[in-house]
């Protein structure tokens, strides 16, 4: 055959084209009303480890993407909606605020969708166009079952201007 029934279908095509399609919006409204925007692209290590964009729709205001692959564990996405203050005469920026995930997990039957909620706390030192952070992400997943999960990484983004 051409398929193996237990082997789990692709989600990454589907999820990156939903993920365009919600911040396109996002963006083209933040440059219309000629709020300063920028797009952050990096890498991410920890648990999770992955791709990283944020989205900065208005100023003081982000949305974090994480998109996350362990051949073993995991396949998923987390998007936070965040608060950002910058320190007082610093380039230490502190973030925090609620996201969820999904995607799919490893558990004794093969892959399993999973669905749940999450937290981001985190600072980012900011220089020019580079960040590098490091966060805490407490989630709570509610699907394939209920479980309680630290997860922290460090990593960095380069900015591209976008407005």
């Amino acid at each position: 055959m051409c398929c193996d029934a237990k082997r789990p279908r692709p989600i990454w095509t589907s999820l990156l084209l939903a993920l365009l399609l919600v911040s396109a919006p996002t963006l083209a409204r933040a440059q219309a009303e000629g709020t300063p925007s920028a797009v952050g692209l990096g890498g991410h290590v920890g648990d999770p480890s992955g791709f990283v964009v944020r989205l900065h729709p208005r100023l003081g205001q982000a949305v974090d993407i994480i998109l996350a692959l362990d051949r073993e564990r995991y396949r998923y996405v987390t998007a936070h909606l965040l608060m950002e203050r910058f320190m007082p005469s610093s380039p230490l920026q502190l973030y925090a605020g609620p996201g969820l995930m999904t995607g799919s997990v490893a558990t004794a039957e093969g892959f399993r969708y999973a669905l749940g909620g999450s937290m981001m706390i985190g600072m980012q030192f900011y220089r020019k166009r580079l960040g590098i952070f490091l966060h805490v992400l407490p989630q709570l997943r509610v699907l394939p079952s209920q479980r309680f999960n630290g997860a922290a990484g460090i990593g960095f983004r380069y900015y591209l201007r976008t407005g």
